[in-house]
């Protein structure tokens, strides 16, 4: 993508720049692993991707069937509570492989204006400055989901192990069935066993590289926001110049508000494709988060599932992660309207404070992320969605003691 204020000479041996490629690297290794590699525009499914497309077809039909056993054949309902404890976390990967795959080419655009606004660390030192700060906080972020990641999905897989040499107990690592897998059985038992391995692996994978490009492409947009700013305050020692002593013409300050006016162009196009691919996403997230959390804290009260105190650590944080991003689009969007109205625009002509005018209105106007467009993705839902589910797990336990 092309940008006129730009040098077109890249610093990719050293600096910011090159640490974006190298974290874009490592993400795209993430989700190369399971066949995935959406970001590139040459993408075609490979064997790793159908692979990761069976497993979850089979996590589907595994829930189904053991809802069907649980229900109707043993007569037993509390299957429905256990198998949406982790049918969350599929729904999420399900989502994820079908609006990823589907809108990847609104991934590449972001992924073009990401690349053209690390390219501005070469504009000077307070654009540098403020590169490094946003990607250090999205290099902290990734890293500790990473951490994250790593050792839920470890404790997922060890704990049925050492559950059986403490207890002699067998779990099985995760709440479904999978016809012809009989846990009942010695070889059975084991057969499923390897299978939950491989989707806590492949889905701990796959799910971490699909969260983290979400949080790499939403984070996109402060950092957009804050080369504006830069821009901005560029602008703004131009304009004292050229009141005071007219050393810059009129003519120099409408190209740079060309570029002004064209970079929040870009930071229009980030959100507005953000929510193109994440819209339904982020609804399935939080829907499933909330209906895992109150399913699991229901088990864990019960003793139903001795796991589920692992997983909901994972389940709440990840929830609460999607609802921060949203507070940081929304910190921004609010950012942006400060950052425009304190800008020096009273000293700029008479067209170009048009103009400004036009864009402070629209920066007033700028939406962030939804819960399906029923709710704004933000600290204030995630709160009104726990004090909910909490209501609903109160309920439910009130009902238990009633028919105790």
């Amino acid at each position: 993508m092309a940008n006129k204020d730009i040098s077109p000479e890249k610093e990719e041996n050293e600096g910011v720049y090159k640490d974006f490629k190298d974290l874009r690297q490592k993400l795209d290794a993430c989700a190369r692993f399971v066949g995935l590699e959406v970001t590139i525009p040459t993408f075609v499914l490979s064997w790793r991707g159908y692979l990761v497309i069976f497993i979850a077809i089979s996590f589907a039909v595994g829930a189904v069937y053991t809802v069907y056993k649980g229900l109707i054949i043993d007569g037993d309902w509390m299957v429905l509570l256990q198998c949406t404890c982790q049918a969350g976390a599929g729904a999420q990967s399900i989502a994820k492989l079908i609006f990823y795959i589907k809108d990847r080419r609104f991934l590449w655009v972001i992924l073009d204006i990401m690349d053209v606004t690390f390219e501005h660390e070469s504009r000077g030192d307070h654009y540098k400055k403020c590169l490094q700060e946003d990607f250090q906080r999205i290099k902290f972020w990734m890293k500790g989901f990473g951490v994250l990641y790593f050792i839920v999905v470890s404790l997922c897989i060890l704990f049925p192990f050492f559950y059986y040499i403490k207890y002699k107990i067998k779990l099985m690592m995760m709440t479904f069935l999978v016809p012809g897998m009989n846990p009942e059985t010695k070889y059975g038992f084991y057969l499923l066993t390897a299978f939950h391995t491989v989707c806590m692996v492949v889905g701990g994978v796959g799910n971490y590289a699909a969260d983290m490009y979400l949080l790499f492409f939403i984070s996109s947009a402060p950092v957009a926001k804050n080369i504006l700013r830069c821009k901005l305050h560029d602008l703004d020692v131009k304009l004292e110049a050229f009141r005071s002593h007219n050393k810059i013409s009129s003519q120099e300050i409408r190209q740079d508000m060309v570029h002004i006016v064209s970079w929040h162009q870009k930071y229009l196009r980030v959100l507005e494709c953000s929510e193109r691919v994440f819209f339904v996403i982020i609804f399935v997230e939080i829907s499933a988060c909330c209906v895992s959390n109150l399913s699991i804290l229901y088990c864990i009260l019960r003793g139903d599932w001795p796991s589920g105190k692992v997983y909901i650590f994972f389940s709440i944080s990840t929830f609460m992660m999607y609802c921060t991003l949203g507070t940081i689009v929304d910190n921004s969007n609010s950012d942006l309207t400060d950052i425009v109205y304190n800008f020096r625009w009273y000293d700029l002509p008479l067209t170009e404070q048009r103009t400004m005018l036009y864009m402070l209105r629209r920066t007033q106007a700028t939406a962030g992320l939804s819960v399906g467009k029923m709710l704004p993705l933000n600290m204030q839902t995630a709160l009104q969605l726990s004090k909910t589910t909490y209501t609903a797990l109160m309920i439910l336990l009130r009902g238990k003691e009633t028919v105790d």
